[in-house]
């Protein structure tokens, strides 16, 4: 999709999940799963059978032959009813992750209550607040309404704060619930950082210890600063645990789904 195009967010409904670039997918059912909510959500009626198409679709991909599981690529499957083509899947290269970057902030676009954190086909402004990143030589962009975060351009911000509970946005806020974060929520709070929803406000942002962000194509990245400002007393507690954690969560053979073995 062009940055230019604006569609209807009921015209189409996605999800990207992560690819071994062999036979395996990463949380294949949670991201099925859903899927089927965000589409009934938008009123987007998938076809029975369709997880049964995707998989047949995922089969004809060009797989290398390996074996190991960490993530190399990315494949981004939607449903749109109106296409000629209704199911589109489509892969790409892993690009920088797990690394520490900067962040700009952004307007936050307003979508209807039932579209609002759904993965939608009105998907432009998340890929301006994107390119705004790049333009500006920035790595994310943050996307902000009535004065706190709701959502980041690339993934799901989550702040640590002065009190020691870690933060990330509610979806009834506009926040797409992550389920790379879902993956590794329990892990953080063994590690003794309660984190829950929450209001991700300026007086928040303003005494965080630290801010991460957390999803599928990037991993789990450090911000540094935010239009420019630093954190003034920067740790980098959150960003080990939620880093860790997510390497053992592909590191675990019951992550990954083998496409091959699938009927």
């Amino acid at each position: 999709m062009s940055s230019s195009a604006r569609l209807s967010p009921r015209d189409s409904v996605f999800t990207t999940l992560v690819w071994n670039g062999g036979s395996k997918i990463a949380d294949f059912d949670q991201h099925m799963n859903r899927l089927q909510e965000h589409a009934q959500r938008l009123r987007i009626n998938l076809p029975e059978g369709t997880e049964k198409t995707f998989t047949k679709i995922l089969k004809t991909l060009k797989m290398d032959e390996v074996n190991e599981l960490i993530p190399k690529k990315m494949i981004r499957i939607s449903y749109t009813p109106d296409d000629i083509e209704p199911i589109k899947i489509e892969s790409r290269d892993m690009r920088l992750r797990n690394f520490i970057g900067e962040a700009i902030t952004k307007q936050a676009p307003y979508w209807s209550k039932s579209a609002t954190g759904c993965k939608h086909g009105d998907w432009s402004p998340y890929i301006e607040a994107i390119d705004s990143a790049r333009i500006s030589g920035a790595d994310f962009t943050l996307l902000i309404r009535d004065f706190k975060i709701v959502d980041a351009g690339q993934a799901t911000p989550v702040i640590l704060d002065v009190d020691g509970v870690a933060y990330f946005p509610k979806p009834s806020d506009g926040a797409v619930r992550s389920i790379t974060l879902d993956s590794i929520i329990e892990q953080i709070i063994e590690q003794g950082i309660p984190i829950k929803e929450g209001n991700l406000n300026e007086r928040m942002v303003a005494r965080a210890r630290e801010m991460i962000i957390i999803g599928t194509g990037v991993g789990v990245c450090k911000i540094e600063s935010i239009d420019g400002v630093e954190f003034l007393e920067p740790s980098d507690t959150l960003f080990e645990i939620a880093k860790n954690a997510l390497e053992q969560h592909y590191a675990n053979p019951n992550t990954w789904t083998d496409m091959e073995a699938e009927s």
